[in-house]
């Protein structure tokens, strides 16, 4: 715990103030996450209830539409919050509000509610690996969901610090709808209408602005703002804790620009000889998601088509993803096939009915 020391500035106040200004760990309401957990499963059971009942002659929603259901809502909770959260702390004159969640700030029960609610959707997640392990996912999930739920507690549960960056960092969940909604719209036949198109340019779309431009510049702000206000007095937060996410959160911003550029990069290829249909099924991989941060993987083939545009250019962030989900597209639909004439046994696996299959390395993982 870090000790009280002599203020200094414009910021001295008396001592009773400087007790409440230092950084310290709080206690977390585990009652309340616990709640939150047991709410997510029983949305989980009450989704595969219903998917079962309306999509019974689609055997993959029956299968796996209770996770991406689930996720689905839990990006709305994300977003939503992360809207809200973000708006009220750039409309804020105070560069304090956005470092730490001070007594007096009144965007902090809403941080707190929309972190615990993200903590809660990770345990329940990672109950479901856990006790199907390795179907849906191996120790590589095990380790991303427990990397986000430590820098959760550290941050904004724990030590009640960098609320705004709390705030953008769950805006990226919004690019998840769609990516959510684009496997419903080809699962339940829909996979060559032009809702699934407009799907996957909204997708593209959303992610290069959250995940690679607004998370860029909400690093830059959390370490140049942020970070120097929580280490000086009054706050005098743990070094350790503002570096460990500060640097977690720069690899993960890294890591979603390598994902938008790698994409791009298949997407600009020349496409390769096409294959006969019977080696095109045997490739297949249903496209999953894998959680609040990795929401999809499915294997993406090594060169997609050149994408043209109407001036022979190099094309666009957005129409380059876009056309790469829509290379995956073919896929998901021989997976559908398969899961109808039998299981998911092809692959080696059993899916339980209601619990979503990881198969496949990660086309676009949410950090």
């Amino acid at each position: 715990m870090v000790g009280l020391r002599p203020l200094e500035g414009e910021w001295a106040r008396t001592a009773a103030d400087d007790a409440e200004s230092v950084i310290m760990w709080r206690s977390i309401d585990w009652q309340r996450v616990l709640v939150l957990t047991l709410l997510w499963e029983l949305i989980y059971r009450t989704t595969a209830a219903t998917c079962a009942r309306l999509y019974a002659k689609h055997s993959t929603i029956v299968a796996l539409g209770a996770s991406y259901a689930t996720a689905f809502l839990n990006a709305v909770v994300c977003s939503t919050a992360g809207c809200y959260i973000t708006a009220t702390l750039i409309a804020s004159e105070d560069e304090r509000d956005r470092a730490a969640m001070r007594a007096e700030s009144e965007i902090g029960p809403v941080v707190l509610a929309a972190t615990q609610s993200f903590v809660a959707w990770l345990l329940m997640d990672a109950a479901h690996v856990i006790s199907h392990f390795p179907t849906l996912g191996g120790a590589d999930m095990l380790l991303h969901h427990a990397g986000f739920i430590f820098l959760t507690l550290i941050g904004p549960l724990g030590l009640h610090v960098f609320p705004f960056a709390a705030g953008w960092l769950l805006l990226g969940e919004i690019s998840t709808l769609f990516l959510n909604l684009r496997w419903f719209l080809i699962q339940s036949g829909r996979g060559d209408s032009a809702a699934l198109h407009r799907t996957n340019y909204a997708f593209a779309a959303t992610f290069f602005i959250t995940r690679v431009v607004i998370m860029a510049l909400g690093l830059w702000h959390g370490v140049s703002r942020s970070a120097p206000i929580l280490l000086a007095s009054p706050y005098n937060a743990p070094s350790w804790a503002v570096s460990t996410i500060c640097i977690t959160v720069g690899g993960g911003a890294l890591l979603n620009a390598f994902w938008m550029y790698k994409i791009v990069r298949m997407a600009s290829r020349p496409g390769k000889p096409s294959r006969s249909s019977s080696d095109q099924e045997a490739d297949s991989s249903p496209p999953t998601p894998i959680g609040a941060s990795c929401n999809t993987r499915a294997e993406l083939p090594s060169a997609l088509p050149m994408v043209k545009t109407s001036v022979g250019m190099t094309p666009s962030s957005a129409e380059a993803l876009a056309a790469a989900l829509g290379q995956m597209d073919a896929d998901a639909e021989a997976s559908e096939q398969r899961l109808e004439a039998g299981s998911m046994k092809s692959y080696g696996v059993e899916t339980p009915v209601g619990v979503r299959g990881r198969i496949g390395s990660d086309a676009v993982c949410d950090v």
